[in-house]
């Protein structure tokens, strides 16, 4: 686990620079952790929204269910961070101009 300060973690987030959206996030997991180092989670709408998270991709909603076994594990980060763009791609989720950030929470 990479400890910024006591109890802060670095997390890092896809971000879209075009209008802020957090598509996706990656934390680490503890140390004993044996399925992998990192967990990936996929962020699609603001909070106050109820039932599957949802994104606008390609002129329709994106939908992220509990079929879509989220979180998943990786052990490298950078793999990780290669897999969920492409996974999002996949959906129909424009991820043009997205970068990834290091954040402190």
């Amino acid at each position: 686990m990479v400890l910024v300060s006591a109890g802060m973690v670095l997390i890092h987030e896809l971000i879209r620079e075009r209008d802020g959206a957090m598509l996706a996030f990656l934390q680490p997991r503890p140390s004993y952790c044996n399925r992998g180092r990192w967990s990936a989670h996929v962020e699609a709408v603001p909070p106050e929204r109820e039932g599957p998270a949802s994104l606008t991709a390609g002129g329709h909603d994106f939908f992220v269910s509990e079929n879509d076994w989220w979180p998943r594990y990786y052990f490298s980060l950078d793999v990780a961070k290669s897999e969920i763009a492409s996974w999002l791609e996949a959906h129909g989720v424009d991820v043009a101009g997205a970068t990834w950030r290091e954040v402190a929470r």
